[in-house]
């Protein structure tokens, strides 16, 4: 009698635990269904800033209706948020464009609000939305980047290399002061228009220098690696990596297209020190003179001469 009401007591349990999670499940359908359909509904106001708070919501119940994608009604309501989604995408997208498109330098307060906004809900979309964004955006600042320093303009120079580096850090001055306070400071965006800069020009002094090897001077070179230099540090200084990193981000990633061509100054040197060598055994047989000549001497005033020679 008494194992038969213990068994009837669990069986009564077990199926209160069901009922309830029956009931936990019925409401958090519920709760998509008007999710996904407020989701709309705030897309077509521009209500970004809730649809954003929605989304990361909805991002956490739909995971929970998984088990069950294969039924009808679940899967016409994973497919209406999906689409939901596309909307919003190519909706914001549209909304950046077309401020773009105005070549406005100032913004309104309301615009760079529904624009920071929009990057709350690009954010929930997921990371692959917001790289697509920000790829976009940034090949679109730089663009004129390629028609100034096209191969044949005179600005593509070798030995005006510094106006790409003054160019490119107005550029970003410029959209730091435009688009002030719309992107998340966790995004980025200065450092990644310096980063893919960096990567245009190495390539582009890259394919210069090789069609200039045979008429490459010392000086030009040293002026190159200068100026590279100089710039290189200006961004290590502003993007600083942790104190544990031996080398930042920006070290090298223009200037290393000069090494191949080191071989030109050192060739030069050699050939200066030699000369220096000669001097000195020609001076001491006129003299008749026989003193040791240090090795170390002859390399100091061999720097010093060529440090002379470069700058004049």
């Amino acid at each position: 009698m008494v194992q038969e009401i213990t068994r009837d007591i669990k069986s009564l349990d077990f199926a209160k635990r069901n009922l309830t999670a029956s009931i936990n499940s019925l409401n958090r359908l519920h709760m998509l269904i008007a999710g996904v359909e407020s989701l709309k509904n705030m897309s077509e106001k521009r209500q970004y800033r809730d649809a954003a708070y929605l989304l990361q919501a909805l991002n956490h119940i739909i995971p929970e209706f998984d088990r069950f994608s294969d039924m009808k009604k679940i899967k016409e309501i994973y497919d209406e948020f999906r689409k939901t989604q596309i909307l919003l995408k190519r909706q914001i997208r549209e909304e950046f464009s077309d401020f773009c498109s105005t070549k406005q330098t100032v913004f309104t307060v309301e615009v760079k609000k529904l624009l920071h906004d929009a990057c709350l809900v690009l954010e929930a979309l997921g990371e692959e939305v917001v790289a697509d964004l920000v790829d976009w955006l940034i090949r679109l600042e730089l663009n004129e980047y390629k028609i100034i320093f096209s191969p044949n303009s005179e600005a593509s120079d070798l030995n005006k290399v510094k106006r790409r580096y003054t160019w490119c850090k107005r550029v970003v001055s410029n959209f730091e002061e435009c688009w002030a306070d719309v992107f998340p400071a966790s995004w980025k965006l200065s450092k990644k228009l310096f980063l893919m800069f960096c990567a245009w020009c190495r390539k582009d002094l890259s394919n210069l220098l090789k069609q200039n090897e045979d008429s490459l001077s010392v000086k030009l070179l040293l002026l190159l690696i200068g100026e590279t230099l100089t710039f290189e540090k200006h961004l290590a200084t502003r993007f600083p990596t942790f104190p544990e990193a031996k080398e930042t981000e920006f070290e090298g990633i223009i200037s290393s297209c000069f090494e191949a061509y080191m071989n030109i100054y050192v060739e030069a040197q050699e050939k200066i020190l030699s000369t220096l060598v000669e001097e000195a055994v020609s001076d001491a047989k006129k003299t008749q003179k026989s003193f040791p000549v240090e090795k170390n001497a002859l390399l100091s005033l061999g720097t010093a001469k060529n440090n002379i020679y470069y700058i004049e």
